[in-house]
């Protein structure tokens, strides 16, 4: 066995000590914690992973309007929503109306999304 299996196991067996000598609400406040912790990054790396698909697809079918256009001698054009419609979701812009209202919570508070090109 090597220096570091050694290792990772007297960590483990100190671990486990340490966990039976909890009472039983602890044990269950540590197990929820860690089953919690544990299915946020599962959702999370499963959320990326969407993402970045959804991207691959739409990139390549950008590339390939591209060079279709291209093709037919036509220059390309891009494709732009008009300013009052949100490009994620597709409803109107609310933000003047925010504005006026500072108890409101801002888009990026209330959207989830808006952090999902972050990585930590």
């Amino acid at each position: 066995m090597s220096d570091r299996e050694q290792e990772r196991k007297e960590n483990y067996q100190r671990v486990r000590s340490d966990f039976d000598e909890l009472n039983s609400e602890e044990k269950v406040v540590f197990l929820l914690e860690a089953t919690v912790t544990t299915l946020a990054r599962g959702i999370d790396a499963f959320g990326r992973a969407v993402s970045d698909e959804l991207n691959n697809a739409f990139s390549k079918r950008a590339e390939k309007k591209s060079r279709e256009e291209n093709a037919d001698g036509a220059a390309p054009e891009t494709e732009k929503a008009p300013s009052n419609v949100h490009a994620s979701t597709g409803g109107t812009d609310t933000s003047a109306a925010d504005a006026s209202d500072d108890d409101a919570p801002s888009d990026s508070a209330s959207d989830p999304s808006a952090d999902a090109d972050e990585k930590p």
